[in-house]
């Protein structure tokens, strides 16, 4: 193995083509995490000088200086609190929204999508003038909850046009077939298509698109989530469940 870190013996062991493919890699990891790299190693890094490579003293010096500016703790602890309210608010709000677009059918729909396309589409620098207008005309500056509406109007387009896709790639039949079996309509959503939209089931589904239609619903399953779902990956194929345990046929 350590004969192949010569350069000659690298180059003609995997050929001109594979060997310059790699340089290309090397110098495109190189760039990219070169400076990750160097941070990580000076957060670190009690004492560090120019003509050495590694830190001449290793320890937790600049963390606790960092911990002990309480101006500085009280920021990280005020951007977690609006990271999370921001990410929950925006939930709340566009997932609703996504599934309205990619499963109902109305006037303006197109045209609604496309307003959340408008605060990236134009100069962040008019849109903030602008948002500062209103905000000082009804005393948001300053407050929570004007932050959180900043966020969340830069986040508005990822948070309804990425599940939005998600949704439409649900199949319909599947939560015909989930209210067919006796779920009411949130159940459904919370049980079908929000797991099934989420993106490790997608591949799963994928990968192996027969899987949950091979196995059986128990007795001991029926009417719970696991043998709504196994039902409801049988009904859409429009055929009967395997095993006539489950509560009700498609």
């Amino acid at each position: 193995m350590f004969k192949m870190l010569n350069p000659r013996r690298f180059y003609h062991a995997v050929g001109k083509k594979k060997f310059w493919e790699f340089i290309i890699l090397a110098v495109f990891i190189l760039f990219f995490y070169g400076p990750m790299l160097n941070m990580v190693m000076l957060a670190f890094a009690n004492k560090y000088s120019v003509p050495h490579v590694l830190p001449e003293e290793w320890g937790f010096k600049w963390w606790g200086y960092i911990f002990q500016q309480k101006s500085l703790v009280s920021s990280m602890i005020q951007s977690f609190v609006v990271a999370l309210v921001t990410t929950g608010v925006s939930m709340l709000l566009c997932v609703p929204a996504a599934y309205s677009i990619a499963r109902f059918k109305y006037p303006g729909r197109k045209l609604f999508m496309l307003s959340f396309l408008l605060t990236n589409a134009f100069p962040k620098l008019g849109i903030y003038t602008s948002i500062a207008v209103l905000f000082y005309k009804y005393n948001l500056m300053g407050t929570y909850t004007g932050v959180v509406l900043i966020h969340m109007i830069n986040s508005m387009m990822f948070m309804v046009w990425l599940p939005a896709s998600a949704f439409r790639s649900v199949h319909r039949q599947q939560e015909e077939a989930a209210r067919d079996v006796g779920a009411g309509p949130i159940r459904t959503f919370f049980k079908v298509t929000l797991p099934m939209a989420s993106p490790s089931r997608r591949y799963t589904r994928s990968s192996d698109p027969w899987r949950r239609r091979r196995a059986p619903c128990s007795s001991a399953w029926r009417g719970s989530r696991r043998c709504l779902s196994r039902c409801t990956a049988s009904c859409s194929t429009r055929r009967r469940c395997r095993s006539a345990r489950c509560s009700r046929s498609c």
